[in-house]
């Protein structure tokens, strides 16, 4: 510490029923938050193993309820099946006139 500086500290002291209102709330924002991650790692699984079986990325979009934006979204970071390493997206433009 400085010279001359001072330290806080908080010292809040709530019923008992708040405390555990408050420990409710900071648990289920935490299981919320676990089961966000979850649901983003299958997804991205889902994309890896329904592109890798031939599916365009509307029909990917389609099945998982989402955009066929958000379907390229999770491949170009998602890891490449068996490699751990992000797969290297795919131009989708077409050569013309050449």
């Amino acid at each position: 510490m400085y010279p001359g500086s001072i330290t806080l500290t908080d010292d809040v002291d709530l019923p008992e029923s708040t405390e555990k209102a408050l420990e409710m709330a900071r648990a289920a924002r935490n299981s919320a938050l676990e089961a966000a991650a979850a649901s983003q790692a299958a997804t991205a699984s889902a994309v890896v193993e329904l592109t890798a079986e031939g599916l365009s990325l509307r029909d990917c979009g389609y099945l998982l309820g989402l955009s066929h934006g958000r379907v390229r979204q999770i491949l170009e970071t998602a890891p490449r099946r068996g490699t751990g390493r992000p797969k290297k997206p795919k131009s989708t433009r077409k050569k013309t006139g050449e």
